[in-house]
């Protein structure tokens, strides 16, 4: 089946013509037949635009199904209920066809068939949703239609089949499935849109077999995820408040600073040390350091500038970036820590946070620093695996 462009509308959608539909079908008057069947018919109008709401119906029917004998087609949800009657507008307002919808009180779970074989088969044939003895696949028409519908159908496919939360290390926005294919188009599809990484893992279901499930896992592919988003308002809450309780990287302030203050212009150590006056001058050359090899920053004899894919990356990241006031003075917490641990003799991470009224990561972090200037000793680890630390000596 050949699918035109449409050049002249302003969303540029893809299109089904009259012409392209195949011929297992016949036109009768204003209605689609299946031929040589007995099938009811149905009703398109031509051209039939590809867009958002078939998007939607195309990523659905993952928490559905169509019959390998294309006679019957369904979609049940239990997460979000009003999907079903969302599924049920979109097909009755696009083909002129209702569903019988079923509500199963015991599971809680609303369900939508379709016993259509006409309409079955034209989503099959037509929009290349799979059947279920087939493995899941992205229709081919949704790699080439305008971003748009790219973003409703990612949207609609992890709100069946995505999660998000935190585990051990961090935040994570996984998409399960048992076809291995379709999720390397998925992690093909978000790479190539949205520049988003992602990785695929499996895992093995005592007599079921492997199921495998897409993540992403870094702070930076969740931020872009934000992009697409879900379909379900649980899941996109929580993606909201996720993103907005990161902290930004060190480096990404730094950026931001030195962008606001000397945009192209050449600027020296002294005056980095000016616009972060937080900051002690040891830990200023670190962060212009770390710049450097990302190669945002570029050093001459006369002091330092922002390359071009410095300004760019600082320009594109501008409004993500949050400034805030640091809670305690750097300097004053490794005062503290050292006296401390003077007073004490020696001590663990969360023992002085405790006595300090300091946060144990910002306590794990002021050990490193007093650690690295030879100020303090690692001297044992006990079986809870708590670091004990003193005063060197040496």
């Amino acid at each position: 089946m050949k699918i035109n462009e449409n050049i002249a509308g302003s969303e540029n959608y893809l299109q089904i013509l009259k012409k392209d539909v195949p011929e297992i079908f016949q036109f009768i008057d204003d209605k689609i037949y299946l031929k040589n069947s007995k099938a009811r018919p149905f009703r398109i109008e031509f051209p039939l635009f590809l867009n958002e709401d078939i998007a939607k119906i195309s990523a659905m029917v993952l928490d559905g199904c169509i019959l390998k004998d294309l006679k019957s087609c369904m979609f049940a949800q239990k997460k979000d209920r009003s999907k079903v009657t969302e599924f049920s507008d979109i097909v009755n307002k696009l083909f002129n066809v209702t569903g019988n919808i079923y509500i199963d009180k015991g599971t809680n779970t609303s369900r939508v068939d379709y016993p259509r074989k006409a309409l079955v088969n034209f989503f099959y044939f037509c929009l290349n949703i799979h059947k279920c003895d087939e493995s899941a696949r992205i229709p081919n028409w949704i790699w080439n239609s305008p971003k748009s519908v790219v973003i409703e159908y990612l949207r609609y496919a992890f709100a069946m089949e995505g999660s998000i939360g935190q585990y051990l290390k961090g935040t994570e926005i996984k998409f399960h499935s048992v076809d291995l294919p379709y999720l390397e188009d998925l992690k093909k599809i978000l790479r190539e849109k949205f520049d988003i990484y992602s990785n695929i893992q499996k895992y093995y279901i005592k007599e079921y077999g492997w199921k495998y499930y897409l993540t992403i896992s870094s702070q930076d592919g969740v931020i872009k995820f934000q992009e697409v988003g879900f379909a379900l308002e649980s899941h996109q809450s929580r993606l909201t408040e996720l993103v907005a309780s990161f902290k930004n990287k060190a480096w990404e302030i730094t950026l931001i600073k030195i962008l606001n203050e000397h945009n192209y212009n050449i600027f020296t150590l002294k005056e980095a040390c000016c616009i972060m006056p937080y900051l002690c001058k040891r830990a200023v050359h670190h962060r212009l350091s770390e710049l450097l090899k990302l190669g945002y920053l570029q050093k001459e004899e006369v002091g330092y500038f922002l390359t071009d894919n410095g300004r760019k990356v600082a320009i594109n990241i501008k409004n993500q970036v949050k400034f805030t006031e640091l809670r305690t003075n750097p300097r004053e917490n490794e005062h503290k820590v050292f006296q401390f641990l003077l007073m004490k003799g020696e001590s663990y991470r969360n023992e002085i946070a405790r006595e300090l009224k300091i946060t144990p990561n910002t306590i794990r972090d002021t050990l490193k620093r007093l650690s690295n200037r030879n100020k303090i000793q690692l001297i044992s680890v006990d079986k809870f695996q708590r670091k004990y630390y003193k005063v060197k000596t040496d």
